[in-house]
């Protein structure tokens, strides 16, 4: 069968896919692009992601969410606020006891990150 490898960096992400009898080929985005950006943004109710998010990463950088690939995964103990900081995003991060992980608040809502 055909295997998808997924390289989730901080700034951007690539997608490789393998299929038996053909060499490996990095997938393209809607913009014929073969890396898309790891941002996410959530603008008037709707989603965006990849080149739309980044986009809007300078006109709406409280609505735009990027560099939070460290946090995937993370426990409770994992110092975010750092994290961020370096990293300069305005993020307010908090800890969803249901999946034992960090998230971000959007709103009203809190997301995780996943």
């Amino acid at each position: 069968g055909n295997v998808i490898g997924i390289d989730l960096g901080t700034e951007a992400m690539k997608i490789a896919l393998v299929q038996p009898g053909a060499p490996l080929e990095i997938v393209t985005n809607h913009f014929s692009k073969r890396k898309t950006e790891t941002v996410v943004a959530f603008v008037r109710g709707e989603r965006f992601f990849g080149g739309d998010a980044y986009g809007m990463l300078s006109r709406k950088p409280t609505e735009s969410y990027a560099r939070f690939s460290p946090l995937l995964g993370a426990s409770s103990d994992v110092d975010a606020k750092a994290l961020l900081a370096k990293s300069y995003m305005p993020m307010k991060i908090v800890f969803n006891e249901t999946r034992g992980g960090l998230g971000i608040a959007v709103g009203d809502k809190e997301l995780t990150i996943e």
